[in-house]
Formats: structure tokens, sequence, C-alpha cells
């Protein structure tokens, strides 16, 4: 497909693949096959003329699409080369303006062909782990028909991975967890969010305190309050 001018993204949309991974193939038959860069070139639909696609912006635009496809990842910007840490802050550039609504569709389209950009190397790191963290709950879960605890302190395998159910715990009651990772956590361990409130209960605020129900004069501890409402200290009178 990609012989025949398809893009990248493209074929990862119509084969239902990570564009990590076609980015990656086609970076390593192309090594050994090196008509096949030319060949897509020839066959791939010329870029449609814009007054954003400038020849500068088009330079740059090509330096990515050869970076991605010789290595299969887009440019990091922690490196050692220069080269690669300065294509890096342009694809960061790119990804601000997307963010901030001021990126042409010209620009993003061109990108897309690409992919690999809407996304920095931190988030797919994080998202990598994020997804093998999930698969070990699941697994550990299968193995042992329970939860595991970040305070066994004797497996160093359940601490972790309690550990990190933990802060998925604390991210979804903090509203920090997106709908998403929700639905695969309630999906590969069902339960996993111990921390749910109960069903019944109420969270509607305490009455408000009659003026009528006053402290005896000189009331200077609990005792003095006694037979008076419960609403005063949450208990009953």
């Amino acid at each position: 497909m990609y012989r025949q001018g398809l893009s990248t993204s493209r074929i990862a949309e119509i084969c239902n693949v990570d564009t990590r991974a076609v980015n990656w193939t086609i970076g390593r038959r192309a090594r050994e096959d090196p008509t096949l860069k030319s060949e897509h070139l020839r066959n791939a639909p010329p870029p449609r003329h814009s007054s954003a696609l400038t020849p500068q912006w088009l330079a740059r635009l090509q330096e990515f699409t050869q970076f991605v496809e010789e290595n299969g990842f887009p440019p990091r910007s922690s490196p050692m080369d220069l080269a690669e840490r300065n294509l890096a802050r342009w694809v960061r550039a790119q990804r601000r303006a997307a963010g901030q609504g001021v990126l042409s569709a010209e620009r993003a389209e061109a990108l897309d062909a690409v992919g690999s950009w809407r996304t920095s190397m931190r988030g797919i790191r994080d998202s990598d782990n994020w997804t093998r963290n999930l698969s070990s709950l699941a697994d550990y879960l299968a193995r042992h028909d329970r939860l595991p605890s970040y305070k066994n302190r004797d497996d160093d395998v359940e601490r972790r991975l309690g550990t990190w159910l933990h802060s998925q715990r604390q991210k979804a009651i903090n509203g920090q967890l997106s709908e998403h990772r929700r639905r695969e956590l309630d999906k590969a361990a069902d339960g996993w969010n111990t921390w749910r409130p109960r069903r019944g209960t109420s969270h509607e605020p305490p009455a408000a305190i009659p003026s009528s129900w006053t402290v005896p004069p000189g009331a200077r501890d609990g005792r003095a309050l006694r037979g008076y409402p419960s609403v005063f200290c949450g208990g009953r009178s």
C-alpha cells in the first residue's frame, strides 16, 4: 500500500493498527529495498497547493517524514543529536499551534499524512506504560483472584501493581482519569475502584440550625449540650 502512494496514517487506519507500527515496518523495508520510497513518492498524490504550505515549511515536513520513516518514531527532544532536537522542537511547535487552534487545515492534513505528531514522545511512553500496567493488572487478577495491594512489602510485583492501581483510584476520585481509561479498567479488572461511593449514600448538606435552638449560656463543653438536637454534633441527641 505504501508503494502505491498511500500515507502511513492511511495505511494504519485501513489495517486498524498503530501508526508507529506502520512507520517502523516501512522504515525497515526501505532499508532493504531502496526503490520503496521513490515508488511511493511517484504514486503519492501531489500536495495540495496552499499559501500555508511554504517551501520552508514543506522542507521541514520532508525532514520529519524522512525521520519517521527511517526510525519508526517521531524525533525526540533529549538526544545528543542536534538535528533531531531541532526537528523535535519544530514538531512541538506544530502541536502547540494545533492545540491553540491556529494551525491551518492544510498543514494539519499534511502532518496527519505522516502521522506520529499529535502526541509527544513522553505522551507515547506514558500511554505504553499505562497499557502494560493494565495488562499486568489483568494477569495478576486472573492468577490470584484478587486485586493487588500496595501494602504488601513481601512481594515487589504486587506492591508495584498495587501502587499503580492506588494512583488510578486517586485520579478517578479527583476527576483526573479519562473516561477511556476508566472503561479499560472496568473491562480488565471489574471492581478495581473500591473508593466509589456506596449506593444510597447521601451527599446532601446538613440541615440548617433553626434560630430557636440556642446553646445554654456559659456552655463550655459537650456536657452542657446533652439533650439538644443532634445537628450540633452529627450524632444522636
